[in-house]
């Protein structure tokens, strides 16, 4: 049965290059869902490597919940390593599809 690695991201923006706050994955098959996989990123870890912020998306960030804003904006993690643990863990699971809106 071939999984697949469906992804969610959290981002500064909406273009091609967004900040990434946090990445969410999980890998699933026809049957169920296998694993999971959650990221939260430093977003100056980002910005110093050339990603992007809006002002309008950091201004509907500003409308969310107060906890949820917390939670999204608190992450420790290093842009290059989350996208080094992303792929490790969708070669871990011998994906072979990625399905993400966008």
């Amino acid at each position: 049965m071939k999984n697949k690695l469906m992804v969610d991201c959290e981002t500064l923006d909406i273009g091609e290059r967004p900040v990434l706050l946090s990445i969410g994955a999980v890998v699933f098959n026809d049957q169920q869902i296998q694993d999971y996989f959650e990221y939260f990123i430093n977003k100056e870890t980002a910005i110093s490597e050339g990603f992007t912020v809006s002002q309008s998306t950091l201004d509907w960030w500003d409308q969310q919940d107060p906890d949820a804003r917390a939670y999204a904006f608190n992450g420790e993690g290093d842009i290059q390593e989350a996208l080094k643990a992303l792929v490790q863990f969708y070669e871990l699971n011998e994906c072979t599809e990625i399905w993400s809106k966008g």
